[in-house]
């Protein structure tokens, strides 16, 4: 394990994050190094913007996806290295809001709702409201 990775696994393991969040930032970092065929500390802003642009452009990750990849260089170049970067050095990408699905009529009449409640009414035999709380009034 080199120095570098061992200092990012040391700044991940002391702010707790959790082990597939460690593995996932790793990673991101040996694939950003082995993009540009240079260990990762002697890459800057400049290579970083070119690199979000090819996630987004060439390999068309998804922005959530990209989220993540930045997430992990910002980690490295702010946390592990001590960069005094800016966030627009490294912008996160803008995410599309994704719409609620909603239900046709169809899907709706096909629910099992009713027999569910139905069951949890003879379990629980409620008698005041069908979901009482957890605090008397």
């Amino acid at each position: 394990m080199t120095h570098l990775r061992q200092a990012m696994l040391d700044e991940l393991q002391r702010r707790n994050y959790a082990k597939t969040t460690v593995q996932y930032y790793l990673q991101a970092v040996e694939r950003f190094a082995k993009h540009f065929h240079r260990p990762p500390d002697q890459l800057n802003q400049q290579h970083l913007r070119e690199y979000q642009a090819y996630l987004l452009r060439d390999r068309k990750l998804e922005p959530r996806t990209v989220k993540l990849h930045v997430s992990a260089l910002r980690f490295f170049f702010v946390k592990t290295l001590k960069r005094p970067y800016m966030l627009d050095d490294i912008p996160y990408p803008k995410v599309p809001r994704r719409l609620p699905t909603i239900l046709t009529v169809d899907e709706v009449t096909r629910a099992t709702l009713l027999e569910t409640l139905r069951a949890y009414w003879r379990w629980m035999k409620p008698k005041t409201w069908l979901f009482p709380g957890t605090i008397a009034g």
